[in-house]
């Protein structure tokens, strides 16, 4: 959550820069054309390596630090980049930027020969409200996150869903292991939580992420900790009482 804060603020102070560059000429007739593309450019560096870090790159948690104590002037500024500083410097910035890093990379052959299961939620046994939340608090109840380390997760309302023919929601686990795949349909094909549709309907197989318009939701790493993808459906509070470690920024 700190790193995040520490973004919005970058993005918010890229914001001032581009607006600033933008409405100078507006004040002052002597405004060189040079410096308001100089401040609209940099505006957009700080918003775009805002972006980068929110999603774990240290580069540019270095470059927004270095882009902002360069405009440590004005009071406006002072607002937005000292927090900022502060908050993406933190001991749980630092943790979670170094558990981010430390995810194993794959081979391109490696990434294409990665298994896929797709688990389906009837939405209305859900419920319509926070409908998401409650299919991820029964996958955390019933899976072991040992059993999926260095797997990938992905989720969405099914085609059928969005064209109004069903009432679907799937979340894609992908493993580069045949028996995380495996290990994933033993386990929840005998369960009965509220939910889970009867039977085999509770599964998709194959490309389901190719299949169905599933957005990127989180990674497991090499020890096991949940990566959630910032502003996405999971939180910590989803993995109480369970045997998930959810890491997020």
């Amino acid at each position: 959550m700190t790193v995040t804060i520490a973004a919005v603020l970058w993005i918010l102070e890229g914001g001032v820069v581009a607006f600033a560059a933008v409405t100078g000429p507006l004040i002052s007739p002597i405004y060189n054309i040079s410096l308001m593309l100089f401040l609209l450019g940099y505006g957009t560096a700080m918003i775009i390596a805002a972006s980068r870090m929110m999603r774990g790159s240290e580069r540019a948690r270095t470059t927004v630090t270095i882009m902002g104590c360069l405009m440590l002037i004005g009071i406006w500024t002072v607002v937005l980049i000292v927090p900022a500083l502060i908050l993406q410097y933190l001991s749980n910035s630092r943790a979670w930027f170094h558990t981010v890093n430390a995810r194993p990379t794959t081979s391109p052959s490696h990434r294409k020969n990665r298994r896929e299961i797709g688990i389906l939620f009837d939405i209305d046994a859900l419920g319509d409200e926070a409908y998401k939340q409650k299919a991820y608090k029964i996958l955390f109840a019933n899976l072991e996150p040992q059993r999926l380390r260095n797997c990938s997760i992905r989720d969405g309302d099914t085609y059928a869903t969005l064209h109004g023919t069903a009432r679907l929601y799937c979340i894609a686990i992908r493993s580069p292991e045949p028996l995380a795949i495996s290990y994933v349909q033993f386990v929840l094909r005998g369960r009965n939580d509220v939910g889970l549709p009867e039977g085999n309907g509770r599964f998709l197989a194959g490309a389901v992420a190719r299949r169905e318009p599933l957005d990127h939701a989180a990674d497991v790493d090499n020890a096991g900790n949940l990566i959630p993808v910032p502003g996405g459906v999971i939180q910590p509070s989803l993995a109480e009482g369970t045997a998930w470690n959810v890491i997020s920024a």
